[in-house]
């Protein structure tokens, strides 16, 4: 069966990953990249990965869209190794391998983030560090409130218009908790970070939310054609009404926390 993610792979590369690969340089400041070994799980269209090969990293992805691997593969002239896999379910053969794992807005999104967090730690070496980025909550993402308020305003059911899946709680505590949990310690959090969505215009916009998941295709596509104009138009005045930029440009904020942990070393008896 297709993943639903495969037939939206060049948009979300075109659309999306634009402004999530700002947060990649400091998500990834605090750690020696050259020469390390470096595995990035819900890799997306590989910007994590193909940056850190640019700052010398060994690079594996892992993603469980077939799609995305394979546009990892043709990013990286097949220089960075991809699994097609559930990030709650990783190979064995990765567990004890990594220097550095790292899950941009990815591990976030899984149904049990707490899993995932566990796989991560199982493919790092002993002493070896995890990084994540999570969003922060709804006040300190506008760029991602348009949609949802359109919605509110229209009297639209969230299941018809709704294009963002629940994400796992990005406050500072709720990542602490996260990652004690899944065995890591010496936890530390960084942000907010907050960089600005700009799109050329409102049209632009709604269209970097539209066709950048497979939850915002399917769920525009059980609408009416009525329905569709009426949340299009209200994403535009909306979003033109909230800008930080003048018309045409939008731009609005969001911001992200960076968590990072280590495994711990094995205990001499």
């Amino acid at each position: 069966m297709t993943n639903p993610w495969d037939p939206v792979v060049l948009d979300y590369e075109r659309l999306v990953e634009p402004f999530t690969s700002l947060y990649i340089p400091e998500m990834l400041e605090t750690v020696n990249l050259d020469d390390a070994s470096l595995l990035d799980v819900a890799c997306g269209s590989g910007a994590v990965p193909l940056y850190a090969q640019g700052w010398g990293a060994n690079c594996t992805a892992t993603d469980f869209s077939q799609g995305f691997c394979d546009r990892v593969a043709a990013r990286s002239n097949n220089s960075i190794p991809s699994f097609h896999c559930s990030g709650e379910e990783l190979p064995a053969a990765l567990y004890n391998s990594y220097d550095i794992v790292t899950s941009s807005f990815g591990v976030i999104f899984f149904s049990s983030p707490s899993q995932g967090l566990k796989e991560m730690n199982r493919c790092l070496k002993p002493g070896g560090t995890v990084i994540i980025s999570a969003w922060g909550n709804k006040e300190e993402t506008a760029a991602f409130r348009v949609f949802p308020d359109a919605r509110e305003e229209l009297s639209l059911t969230k299941k018809a218009t709704d294009p963002a899946k629940a994400r796992a709680d990005g406050s500072p505590a709720s990542l602490t908790a996260m990652l004690t949990e899944a065995g890591f310690e010496n936890v530390t959090i960084r942000g907010p970070v907050t960089r600005s969505l700009v799109m050329g215009s409102a049209e632009l916009f709604f269209e970097r939310f539209a066709k950048g998941s497979p939850g915002a295709v399917k769920s525009l596509a059980s609408m009416t054609k009525e329905e569709r104009s009426k949340l299009k138009a209200k994403v535009v005045e909306l979003a033109t009404t909230r800008s930080n930029a003048p018309p045409p440009q939008i731009s609005l904020d969001a911001s992200a926390y960076f968590a990072a942990a280590t495994k711990p070393e094995p205990v001499e008896i």
